[in-house]
């Protein structure tokens, strides 16, 4: 296995997908743009993160807290998107005596967005990336120079630091899926969600380097992490709405608009519920890699 060629390749493709997007960014349509530069900064983060653990550096290059910035402007701006996009999908459905307030509420999410989005353009035109494709040459040099210095163990140590990264993620699965029967069940599950999210993109990146073969979990992971983000947008949409009943009741005096949000927002409550009384009867069994974690399995 040919480690040093396939990480150069693998960083490189990230990269290029990555900064086409978001030096796009003003270019693309919006919610593409969004989409990419979430994803592709996740999808570096780890290879970044990976090699920060094998050569023991510190924040050992300054993408990993810019990458972490990114995906911060851009978390409560996707949390609005889902939820117009949530809204726009009943608008058919919404019969003719709460029309007029159902068009308010998507006129309402609009407007939000469009603010946010405003505040993201001022605030990334200000981040400035190192050069990309100097980055990539420089952190596949330091690769090298690893294998170059641990001639006799250098894959032992690379799969050593990839199987302590798995297992940290592991037991963080784990433990926020034990605790889902003691707690605040919906912080847990919060918890959950965001633990599977970095095991699966860090089974992705032992897959595409040819480590080994991830492929089933990383589909099982997938498909819980859908389940589970479908669970936290509905309680997100739920709590917005509550808030926006209780803004437009206290300074707009606006009953009907504001029973109308609070009759909307217990339906997307109903929906989370449903889907919360699932997620502890869920085994995770088969999602762990790892044979010494077995205890953890039950």
């Amino acid at each position: 296995m040919n480690f040093c060629l396939n990480f150069s390749d693998l960083l490189k493709s990230k990269s290029d997908i990555f900064f086409k997007s978001y030096h796009s960014y003003f270019n693309l349509p919006y919610d593409e743009a969004v989409h990419d530069i979430r994803v592709y900064s996740r999808k570096l983060y780890v290879p970044l993160l990976f090699l920060e653990k094998l050569l023991k550096e510190k924040e050992s290059h300054p993408y990993i807290s810019l990458f972490r910035e990114v995906r911060r402007k851009f978390s409560e701006y996707r949390d609005h998107e889902v939820m117009l996009f949530r809204l726009t999908g009943m608008a058919e459905t919404v019969n003719e005596e709460h029309r007029i307030f159902h068009q308010k509420l998507l006129e309402l999410t609009a407007e939000y967005l469009e603010k946010q989005k405003h505040l993201i353009d001022e605030s990334l035109r200000n981040v400035i990336f190192p050069e990309p494709d100097h980055t990539v040459n420089v952190l596949c040099l330091k690769l090298r120079n690893f294998q170059h210095n641990h001639p006799d163990d250098y894959i032992k140590k690379i799969l050593k630091t990839l199987k302590m990264m798995i297992l940290k993620h592991e037991r963080s699965v784990g433990k926020y899926h034990r605790s889902l029967k003691n707690g605040n069940i919906q912080e847990n599950i919060h918890r959950l969600r965001i633990a599977i999210k970095k095991l699966r993109y860090l089974l992705e990146f032992c897959s595409e380097l040819g480590v080994f073969d991830a492929s089933k979990q990383v589909k099982k992971y997938s498909k819980l992490q859908k389940l589970l983000g479908t669970y936290c947008d509905d309680l997100m949409i739920r709590n917005h709405l509550k808030s926006t009943a209780k803004q437009f009741r206290n300074d707009h005096n606006d009953g009907g608009f504001s029973g109308y949000c609070n009759n909307l927002s217990q339906q997307f409550g109903t929906d989370a519920l449903k889907l919360q009384r699932k997620v502890p009867g869920i085994s995770i069994a088969e999602y762990f890699i790892f044979a010494e974690y077995k205890k953890h399995r039950k």
